[in-house]
């Protein structure tokens, strides 16, 4: 009588799994690499226009979110039209909006256009700014 090996695995996640591995299955080894960047001074960012090029860049993709990336796009100039803006509310937009074009098959081949845009745009926002490094594999 052959035994039948029955494998049942599952994951469960309550919150955020930004920038972590998950896997289900026996003996399998993961791994994350993220590379520590030094930020130039947030004064010295012009980051209406680096949020300009970010936009165009991402707005060229072909995906079916260019919408909800032009959406996340609003929100940002909304929040700069306030004094001071709130940096905590424009990363947050800004994750929505590479998160949508994360899923775009052109992502991974703009990551050499986007890397010094969103290491200035991250500098620029502070503290608020160090999630939206790691879609381009970088932290602080």
């Amino acid at each position: 009588m052959k035994e039948k090996l029955i494998s049942n695995h599952s994951v469960n996640i309550s919150g955020s799994a930004t920038s972590n591995v998950i896997q289900t299955g026996d003996h399998n080894v993961g791994t994350v690499n993220y590379q520590k960047i030094t930020l130039p001074p947030s004064e010295s960012v012009d980051v209406k226009a680096e949020l300009k090029v970010l936009h165009e860049i991402l707005a060229k993709m072909d995906t079916p979110n260019n919408q909800k990336i032009n959406n996340a796009f609003s929100d940002v100039e909304d929040e700069l039209t306030r004094s001071p803006p709130n940096k905590n509310e424009i990363g947050t937009a800004l994750e929505r909006a590479l998160r949508y074009a994360k899923q775009a098959d052109t992502f991974a081949k703009s990551i050499k256009e986007l890397t010094p845009i969103i290491i200035n745009i991250a500098a620029w926002l502070g503290k608020s700014g160090n999630k939206i490094l790691e879609f381009i594999g970088l932290s602080v």
